[in-house]
């Protein structure tokens, strides 16, 4: 299956169904659902959960937010979080400045 040239063409080419399954996988790890572990089920929903993947359970213990166990990385320096905090905001506006930039490019049809 080729996808068509183009960003809104390409996006428009997904099927109903390839967002549904995009969203309801984002919802999932987003909210810890994929590693919560229910009785009877060793690894979590669909085999996510394990310690130190995407989609650790929130527990009482740890910060709001905090899913992504054991193996990523806190900084307890205050200096260093927030020279790595500048540095994910920086990252992330220069990706928005990036996609801007090319929906701008085709919408000119450069």
């Amino acid at each position: 299956l080729a996808a068509p040239a183009g960003l809104f063409a390409s996006l428009e080419s997904v099927p109903t169904a390839g967002w549904l399954q995009i969203m309801i996988t984002t919802a999932f790890v987003e909210t810890g659902v994929a590693g919560s572990r229910p009785s009877g089920t060793p690894f979590g929903w669909f085999g996510f959960g394990y310690p130190g993947t995407f989609g650790e359970a929130q527990t009482d213990d740890k910060a709001p937010g905090d899913i992504g166990g054991d193996v990523w990385q806190r900084y307890d320096d205050p200096e260093v979080k927030a020279f790595k905090l500048n540095a994910e905001r920086n990252n992330g506006r220069a990706a928005m400045l990036g996609i801007t930039g090319c929906l701008i490019h085709e919408l000119l049809g450069v």
